[in-house]
């Protein structure tokens, strides 16, 4: 039942939810026509559960809703999937924004309120999310860190009896936002809570100058004067370039096994950059860089050691061919983004080689923010492009040919944040076309193992992960031929898209569908079509209007 809204008596509706849209019908007959209204659930939505029996609201932006049940057993059925709903929106926003990268993950037992469970728990920006396991898509609740207050918790005592030496020590850490009830996290080893503590400290916007290591501790202090070029911080050795090894991380990190193939990383970066760039050598700098960049790829964790390693190693030194390729890759999360961003102001000069680098990094950085990080390596022709031409001289350091049937092509370029979409607009510009909707046409690439195959690309991908992933597949491919031809790249093709193909692809997805849901499905494609509902009648041309024509 709802409430109306001019007249304010129960009416009897039939509710669906559907794509985060609650639509309401006045059957259950009349599912297949337009709906009489729809209940947005965005992340400004709210249901809160009445005083009357059986009662809640839903609360927008705009308008509040009431809804009653049949009982109270239908009523918490509603809220509760309503609530996950409302938690899954929530947490695609907070992905959008942070580019769906977590700072830090793992298995911790979570308390509040006298109860504890063991959760997966994600840091992501500002908020600790925890989940039931890993491959949960929605989690079971959040925690907001803005202004929270951040304490380790001294459990050394709990125990009464202090010469029980069963005992197994743990280290707890405390999480009090303003006005809600403490939460408190059990971390099982001191490197783990060492790490929790100085991330969830910088994302409360806390003062951590006495946590981290020697350059975190560092890197707060520059913050604190905002970034002040004159400071004194800058010139410390900790943040200049070192022809030595490390002997410990700059970063804060969870294990030994982390910290281990940090400085494992520092040395590889100390071989690149002192390395000079020769064409002889390339293929030992790009099978370097991909190595470099592919073990962050895989732990996130280490990309901000990464790229507090690059700023120290670039800091007056004039190899920053590894960091060009790295800013466009992954980003750097809280304190370390700041001190990247801070890094690349002081060296911007178009005057000099390593200002240029830098002012291409800067470029570089914000069309990453924009766009959000990738999902490969870079390709060996990406790679190459960057370390043997100078990548400063373009806006877009890359191209690439696109071929069309008339056996013509147009060369176009782009740069490593460039969305498929993106590549085709700047295409359409360059050949005077239209766009696509209107066009029909779509971009294809071959299949790196049978010449007959073609992929059509979607516009959301990263073009530079389509060609890595290209590259991928044809070296494995010529492997298993005992063949070693690393130079094939990749053929784009700029085709009409056969309406054949549209069908045959939106036929296979009404597969497992009932009657009801493919008439639903083909009304709304056809209500979306601008002359539905228009009426045809035949016309003729008029003397006047052929006169006209041939003035």
């Amino acid at each position: 039942m709802k409430l109306g809204g001019r007249v304010k008596n129960w009416r009897k509706r039939w509710f669906v939810l559907r794509n985060g849209e609650l639509l309401y019908y006045r059957n259950a007959h009349d599912v297949t026509e337009k709906p009489v209204g729809h209940i947005p659930l965005d992340t400004q939505t709210h249901i809160n559960k009445m005083n009357s029996v059986f009662t809640f609201e839903i609360v927008t932006s705009k308008k509040t809703f009431y809804l009653t049940a049949e009982g109270a057993e239908d009523m918490e059925r509603w809220m509760r999937v309503l609530q996950n709903v409302l938690k899954r929106q929530a947490t695609d926003k907070i992905f959008c924004q942070s580019h769906g990268k977590e700072t830090i993950k793992g298995w911790l037992i979570k308390g509040r309120h006298g109860r504890s469970r063991r959760c997966w728990c994600v840091l992501i920006g500002r908020l600790l999310m925890y989940y039931k396991r890993p491959s949960d898509k929605s989690p079971l609740g959040q925690v907001h860190l803005r202004d929270a207050c951040i304490e380790e918790v001294d459990r050394s005592c709990d125990s009464e009896s202090d010469s029980d030496s069963t005992c197994v020590p743990d280290y707890t850490v405390a999480i009090c936002p303003p006005n809600v009830a403490p939460t408190y996290l059990m971390i099982p080893t001191q490197q783990e809570k060492d790490s929790w503590l100085y991330h969830l400290t910088v994302a409360s916007g806390g003062g951590h100058g006495k946590l981290g290591t020697e350059t975190e501790q560092l890197i707060s202090k520059l913050m604190d004067g905002d970034g002040d070029p004159t400071s004194v911080y800058w010139k410390y050795p900790i943040l200049l370039h070192t022809k030595e090894p490390i002997t410990q991380p700059l970063t804060t990190l969870s294990s030994d096994k982390l910290q281990q193939k940090a400085l494992k990383l520092f040395k590889s970066c100390h071989a690149f950059t002192n390395k000079p760039i020769e064409s002889a050598l390339i293929d030992e700098h790009v099978n370097m860089a991909q190595d470099i960049l592919t073990e962050c790829l895989r732990e996130t964790e280490l990309q901000n050691e990464l790229f507090c390693q690059l700023i120290r190693q670039t800091c007056r030194h004039p190899s920053w061919q590894l960091l060009a390729l790295a800013v466009s890759l992954f980003l750097p999360k809280q304190s370390v983004l700041w001190l990247l961003k801070a890094h690349l102001k002081r060296h911007a000069d178009p005057r000099s080689e390593v200002g240029k680098y830098a002012v291409f990094c800067q470029r570089a950085l914000e069309r990453a923010l924009r766009n959000g990080g990738r999902d490969e390596e870079p390709s060996r022709m990406e790679a190459m492009s960057i370390l043997l031409r100078n990548p400063f001289h373009h806006s877009q350091p890359l191209s690439i040919p696109v071929h069309f049937l008339n056996g013509t092509y147009q060369v176009v370029s782009f740069d490593g944040s460039t969305t498929v979409q993106e590549f085709v607009t700047s295409l359409n510009k360059s050949i005077a076309m239209r766009p696509t909707a209107s066009s029909g046409f779509a971009l294809f690439t071959d299949d790196p193992t049978e010449k007959e195959l073609e992929h059509c690309l979607q516009g959301q991908f990263k073009l530079c992960d389509v060609i890595a992933k290209w590259e991928s597949a044809y070296l494995k491919h010529m492997q298993h031929r005992n063949r070693s031809d690393r130079d094939q790249t990749l053929k784009l093709t700029y085709k009409n898209r056969s309406v054949l193909d549209v069908i045959t692809e939106k036929w296979v997805a009404l597969r497992a569908k009932n009657l009801q849901d493919c008439v639903r499905i083909y009304l709304t494609v056809v209500r979306k079509w601008p002359y539905f509902g228009a009426k045809l009648f035949s016309a003729t041309v008029s003397r006047l209007t052929l006169a006209l024509k041939a003035i």
